[in-house]
């Protein structure tokens, strides 16, 4: 058996593999760096594909080119909350029946949906040339993206983390609810030991008001300091709103329905934080980031 501190250090060695270039896939620079955005939590059930969605659509609003990949193999429902209906996903592209350009669909505001089917599951076990040819499906992909928004599933699976370690930052949502806290916790706690110079951001979801998600975001920033030795950026908040509910039920994102109501300008402010900022973190393009998603969930 694999104790917490052995898996720690295997997974440290992982990623500074990966990222240090030693896993033999090749990356084509001459393309246009993506800013890779990986949406994560601890457990189901706070907000985690709501805030995808309606990131992408603000990032979109912004006159940025953003796609959001549906990678929550539990729950993938990213197209039904956006009210699409894709025919094709990636693993499609992985058995070479469509290319990627095939298998894109486009959203509201221009958003471009890639959804994963069980493509996500499928990354492990991929022959060689299989990886070869999905990998440059995508570096012949000529739509090019300021943002790529990656909706994964909750809790600490192979495939959450590939996606996850792979991403030039990453946007942990939690919520006051006890058991949401200590999950989020759980979930920054592995991804620091794995990469400490890993950028993660606290989105505090669900909240009376910005005194009650300050106070959230301050104990998981003392926690991560004090037992990680590590920073945590508490980026930004979401209110609690009905709006949010009714616009899962209508199957229509947020800000389509409700821009104007109190949840959507949260996210409308999170858009403009990442926005400031977007040439700084993007350091691959989509190639280079899925290369990194392949060999992190092959290896783990």
């Amino acid at each position: 058996m694999i104790d917490g501190q052995d898996q720690a250090a295997r997974l440290r060695r992982l990623v500074a593999e990966v990222r240090g270039g030693k896993t033999g896939a090749r990356v084509t620079s001459a393309l246009v760096p993506t800013r890779v955005v990986a949406v994560t939590s601890g457990k189901g059930g706070v907000g985690k594909t709501s805030i995808s969605i309606n990131l992408a659509l603000a990032l979109a609003q912004r006159k940025l080119k953003v796609a959001i990949l549906d990678a929550d193999l539990g729950l993938a429902n990213v197209d039904i909350a956006m009210g699409i209906m894709p025919k094709y996903n990636l693993a499609h592209v992985m058995r070479g029946e469509k290319t990627l350009e095939e298998i894109i669909v486009e959203g509201p505001l221009g958003v471009s949906v890639i959804a994963s089917g069980s493509g996500v599951s499928d990354l492990a076990n991929l022959t060689d040339e299989k990886r070869e040819a999905m990998l440059g499906a995508l570096a012949s992909l000529k739509r090019q993206f300021d943002f790529l928004i990656i909706d994964t599933s909750a809790g600490l699976g192979r495939n959450v983390l590939g996606f996850v370690l792979a991403a030039d930052e990453i946007l942990v949502v939690t919520t006051p609810e006890p058991t949401a806290f200590i999950d989020g916790y759980s979930m920054i706690k592995v991804v620091l030991q794995a990469n400490r110079d890993a950028k993660v951001k606290l989105v505090i979801n669900q909240v009376r008001d910005a005194t009650e998600a300050r106070e959230v975001a301050d104990r998981l920033v003392l926690l991560a300091n004090r037992f990680l030795g590590a920073v945590v950026t508490p980026e930004s908040f979401v209110v609690r709103d009905p709006a949010v509910g009714e616009a899962v039920r209508e199957q229509t994102p947020l800000l389509m329905l409700y821009p104007n109501c109190a949840a959507a300008k949260c996210i409308q402010g999170l858009a403009a934080k990442l926005a400031s900022g977007r040439t700084a973190g993007a350091k691959s393009d989509l190639r280079g980031f899925f290369s990194r998603v392949v060999e992190l969930i092959r290896r783990q």
